[in-house]
């Protein structure tokens, strides 16, 4: 194993058990913030190799529970502090199965979620303090821009909701449209997906035949369940991020050799405040055993006939890049060649110079389950196809099954590559520390 694949292993292991194991040496202290609250933890997070501003951070209710410790909790207590001062934290309730609550419990879950956004240096470590107190204080009042609302104008592509921020614009679509919901065309296309996205007045994403986040989406494309899905509803609108969620309650999911499993499936969006970071969640939980499942995750990135894209990727941690020439474009256009692929990891990073726009995208995160394969399978001609298949083994009923995926963009000079490197270091599962509890004295 190289030294890159050892330290991103690491990074995996980081977000889902040292978050919730408290270190107990090496927390930089620092004076108390606020004598109205009586517990705080370090929360330390490690530079992905450059400098990122309102990188996502998440912390689950697992978390807090140990450092709650059997103590009383008030979830409305709790409160982010960065170097520079207090920043917007939110604390998205659910009920213990998974379900976002549509009106607040204050009940301490293990699957709530405290989120914020981060700025990340470009060396060494920064170090943020969580501050919640043991009686109750109400919740931080912060200003609100990103939103959920009805789509301005609505089409099959601009979704059944859209999302907005100051940098970018989002829409969701909920069950397909075309009057034969079997037949290929554009209308049956990115159910319970992504189907519009502009990043910086530029759009990425229009719907469509294969124009949606992300491909492989679980009923996503045509066949006689596309109807089911629900329309989208919002599930949460804070100072951080706001959510919708589309439903598909029960579904027959085609296995192959005409044999089904009936699943439930539930599609999230969020688009984060600051910047242009969108996050899709596929929850979806199998009502009956399954053998064996295949699935295949795929995000397309244009190339322009000039060759001046550049794109980063890495196979089995070792960085890779691409830049694929007019004639190669020319070429693969003609004659159907592929010019880039591999079994790359699941990410990919494009810079378009004219557009100083740098687009990423992080697929197909979550735990790998027991007897679960995954590959990198990507490939490109006229554009590039980040792809991730995966086979699962041996599903129980009733098991819900998490998948995360990240589309983001950034506007700049990125062509030296380090921010397209160091974003998928910081969006995948990385090393974040928190450190021992302190009481306030």
């Amino acid at each position: 194993m190289t030294m890159r694949r050892a330290l991103v292993a690491v990074c995996l292991v980081m977000l889902f058990s040292s978050v919730t194991v408290l270190a107990q040496e090496g927390t930089p202290s620092a004076p108390w913030w606020n004598k109205n609250w009586n517990r705080r933890a370090a929360i330390v997070l490690a530079s992905p190799g450059a400098a990122i501003a309102g990188v996502p951070v998440i912390i689950y209710g697992h978390a807090l529970q140990e450092l709650a410790g059997g103590e009383a909790f008030s979830t409305g207590s709790l409160r982010v502090i960065a170097p520079q001062g207090e920043v917007p934290c939110q604390y998205d309730e659910c009920d213990g199965t998974g379900v976002l609550v549509t009106a607040s419990n204050h009940e301490l879950d293990a699957d709530d979620e405290l989120c914020f956004q981060a700025d990340l240096p470009a060396q060494g470590q920064v170090v943020y303090w969580l501050y919640w107190n043991t009686t109750p204080i109400p919740p931080g009042k912060y200003e609100v821009t990103a939103r959920v609302h009805d789509p301005v104008e609505p089409t099959a592509f601009l979704g059944d909701v859209q999302f907005h921020n100051r940098a970018c614009l989002i829409g969701m679509k909920g069950p397909g449209t075309g009057e034969d919901p079997t037949k290929n065309d554009a209308a049956n296309h990115g159910n319970g997906a992504v189907t519009f996205v502009d990043f910086f007045h530029h759009g990425i994403i229009r719907g469509g035949w294969g124009s949606y986040f992300p491909q492989g989406g679980l009923f996503a494309g045509p066949g006689t369940e596309i109807k089911k899905w629900q329309l989208p509803r919002q599930i949460a609108w804070g100072p951080v991020r706001c959510g919708a969620s589309v439903v598909m309650p029960e579904g027959n999911l085609p296995l192959g050799q005409d044999q089904t499993a009936r699943v439930k499936v539930e599609h999230r969006t969020w688009l984060y405040d600051r910047g242009a970071w969108v996050m899709f969640e596929e929850i979806f939980t199998p009502l009956e055993p399954i053998a064996r499942l295949g699935r295949s995750f795929n995000v397309g990135f244009a190339l322009d006939p000039a060759g001046t894209y550049k794109n980063w990727s890495s196979i089995e941690g070792e960085p890779f890049f691409a830049q694929p020439t007019a004639e190669e474009i020319a070429e693969a256009a003609e004659t159907n060649k592929i010019i880039w692929g591999g079994n790359t990891d699941d990410w990919l990073s494009q810079y378009r110079p004219a557009d100083r726009l740098l687009l990423s995208a992080v697929i197909n995160q979550g735990q790998p389950l027991p007897g679960e394969t995954r590959q990198g399978t990507s490939y490109g001609r006229t554009n590039l196809n980040l792809r991730n298949s995966l086979v699962f083994t041996n599903l129980a009923a009733n098991q819900p099954i998490y998948r995360r995926f990240w589309y983001t963009a950034m506007q700049g000079e990125f062509s030296d590559g380090a921010v397209a490197n160091a974003i998928p270091l910081a969006l995948s599962p990385r090393g974040t520390a928190m450190g021992p509890v302190e009481k306030a004295r």
